[in-house]
């Protein structure tokens, strides 16, 4: 189920930073924040399992902390960027 949300800038602006921030940085407008888990089982707790569900459900990214894992048919948002500037 998807429940989408906004962030405004007086009450959270923090977060609008980061959005800002990550958008600078990669040229992608905008972030996802979601509980990690499948149907029926536990929120992830860990970045080894958080891993191990994205290689599972074929995802084609997971941020852990500041580091961006892409999987191997996924360009690097980064290089994209640099080339549309």
């Amino acid at each position: 189920m998807i429940r989408p949300s906004s962030i405004a800038s007086s009450k959270i602006r923090w977060s609008v930073e980061r959005q800002e921030q990550f958008h600078e940085r990669t040229g992608l407008p905008l972030l996802l924040n979601t509980s990690f888990n499948r149907k029926g089982a536990p929120i992830l707790r860990t970045a080894e399992q958080a891993l191990a569900a994205a290689a599972e459900l074929g995802l084609d990214a997971l941020a852990v902390g500041d580091t961006l894992l892409l999987a191997d048919n996924v360009p690097d948002p980064r290089a994209t960027a640099l080339r549309t500037r």
